[in-house]
């Protein structure tokens, strides 16, 4: 089998971050966090994650934010952004470039079956 999927998840909260780490590395992916948007983008175009689920209420820069700065970018503009967020923006999410809107709370299965729809597994 070749590499595990990378995930970078940016969320502020440290108590979902952990949540989100535990549930994901369960399902078998590799998983990185960042607590703030610039420390994230800078990551991503580190490590070019196969897939970031961002949160909008990010200190640095916001998630809308982010997610237009790595679709204008070419290096990493093929970067998957699943735009997970307690405000009802998925509108603007999807203007910002979102690959797919999720409204909290954590939820594990609906998580899980947006990746693998925006990942294209089976």
């Amino acid at each position: 089998m070749g590499r595990k999927i990378l995930i970078l998840v940016v969320e502020k909260g440290p108590f979902l971050a952990d949540l989100e780490r535990y549930f994901l590395e369960q399902q078998g992916f590799s998983v990185e966090f960042c607590g703030d948007g610039l420390q994230a983008l800078k990551r991503t175009q580190e490590i070019h994650p196969d897939l970031v689920i961002a949160e909008i209420l990010l200190p640095g820069l916001d998630g809308l934010t982010f997610c237009r700065r790595i679709k204008s970018d070419p290096e990493i503009a093929a970067t998957i952004v699943l735009i997970f967020s307690a405000i009802m923006a998925r509108e603007r999410s999807m203007e910002a470039g979102a690959d797919a809107f999720l409204l909290k709370p954590f939820e594990g299965e609906r998580l899980l079956d947006t990746i693998k729809t925006l990942l294209k597994l089976t």
